[in-house]
């Protein structure tokens, strides 16, 4: 009779997840500027272009360089919060140039939070069209919902099924509601970014549009040697940020010869998710379906 294994360890809720990130930033002296002043902003460049790094190993599409920009300009606050640390592999400097070289610990489950409320982790592949509706709007405020259009992926389309409609009264008070089928939630504030990033959070946050991008399914091993090689496939599952948002592992079994495991996951590229899989477990020898 085939034996269920309970192992405690696959029981622990997945910790906070952080990823490595090595930079080299170049930095110049200019005239009046203490060196300590240039090795801030030296750290700073670092910090944002591993933050930059973390983005394009979490989503599965590209972003354009424009769209990179603007989303950085959004998350530029929120940068020194996702850097957990950073150490330094060299230094070189001279009367012109400061070239520093470190590794930067990135808090990736907070940046995966942050692209999920601009709605960029799920429009990185294509974008959302939506029918915009506005009332009381400056040209200033056009121009500002321009990058927020490119920062979220959404694209005007008169004919599409996403209406979003924004009206600013004198006093400069927003009023936004998104309405998609049965889905209809509104937002308010001072600030149009605000209202604009509170909506589309709100929108895709809800399980009807979720589950259009995130997919569900079961993944069955068979052939593990240990539990120990069971183990340390669940943690390079963790690693891979691009094919999938969350993990559980439902069972082991115990054979004659071999044991066999069983996850739930989510992702939200399951092409991405299946030719690595086909990767890994190859080398491995193991079998697996999904469903």
């Amino acid at each position: 009779m085939k034996k269920i294994l309970l192992l405690l360890f696959l029981m622990v809720l997945p910790g906070q997840a952080y990823s490595w990130q090595q930079v080299i930033v170049e930095q110049s002296y200019e005239e009046g500027i203490r060196p300590g002043t240039v090795r801030d902003k030296a750290l700073q460049a670092g910090f944002r272009q591993a933050v930059s790094q973390e983005i394009d190993k979490i989503i599965p599409g590209w972003l354009s360089e424009e769209r990179m920009v603007a989303l950085m300009r959004h998350i530029d606050g929120s940068v020194d919060g996702l850097v957990q640390s950073y150490r330094q592999v060299s230094q070189m400097e001279d009367d012109q140039v400061l070239i520093l070289e470190m590794e930067v610990n990135i808090d990736s489950e907070s940046l995966r939070g942050l692209l999920q409320k601009t709605g960029t982790y799920y429009t990185s592949d294509a974008s959302w069209p939506y029918d915009l509706n506005t009332r009381g709007a400056s040209p200033e405020d056009f121009s500002l919902l321009q990058e927020l259009q490119l920062i979220t992926g959404a694209v005007v389309d008169g004919n599409a099924s996403t209406r979003l409609s924004l009206g600013k009264s004198a006093d400069g008070y927003w009023m936004g509601n998104i309405v998609h089928e049965d889905v209809n939630l509104s937002a308010s504030g001072g600030d149009l970014s605000q209202v604009w990033f509170d909506l589309w959070e709100y929108f895709f946050s809800r399980p009807e549009i979720k589950s259009i991008f995130i997919k569900s399914l079961i993944l069955e091993t068979s052939g593990w040697s240990s539990t120990d090689a069971i183990m340390n496939f669940d943690k390079a599952l963790g690693n891979w940020d691009r094919e999938i948002e969350y993990r559980k592992i439902i069972s082991v079994h115990s054979s004659a010869d071999a044991l066999r495991a069983t996850w739930e996951i989510q992702s939200l590229s399951q092409e991405f998710l299946l030719e690595r899989l086909d990767n890994y477990l190859a080398v491995w020898e193991i079998d697996y379906t999904t469903d």
